[in-house]
């Protein structure tokens, strides 16, 4: 779940944040997921890419990728309290359950029923 600084706070998302100069978005989902949740990952397949507007009015384009990762090595889930607050381990079928972001929502639904989630803008 967002943690109490997160633009989310209190709904369910995944590690994520902004690329750095000179990295690749796959490079970025690698390190966001080490920093944020302590996990030795894998990333694999470009799931879903979605562009949006600022919902605060800043003339700018957000691009949220997601990614699958796999685990490379067990290690425990140890979260940045200001990035979020808990975890859940959850099928895609029990996320769709939980109070989750948009795209996340839209990767989970893409995951169960491919093709439902295209890459959109969603302006």
């Amino acid at each position: 779940m967002g943690g109490p600084a997160d633009t989310w706070a209190g709904t369910g998302t995944s590690p994520g944040g902004t690329v750095r100069t000179g990295e690749s978005p796959r490079e970025a989902a690698h390190r966001e997921t080490s920093e944020e949740a302590g996990l030795h990952v894998r990333i694999t397949d470009k799931l879903t890419h979605f562009t949006n507007a600022d919902t605060g009015g800043r003339p700018i384009c957000f691009h949220t990728v997601t990614y699958r990762a796999e685990e490379v090595s067990e290690s425990p889930v140890v979260l940045r309290p200001v990035e979020h607050d808990e975890y859940q381990w959850a099928t895609p079928e029990q996320a769709l359950a939980l109070d989750l972001v948009w795209h996340a929502r839209h990767t989970v639904i893409g995951l169960l029923r491919p093709g439902d989630s295209a890459e959109a803008s969603t302006s």
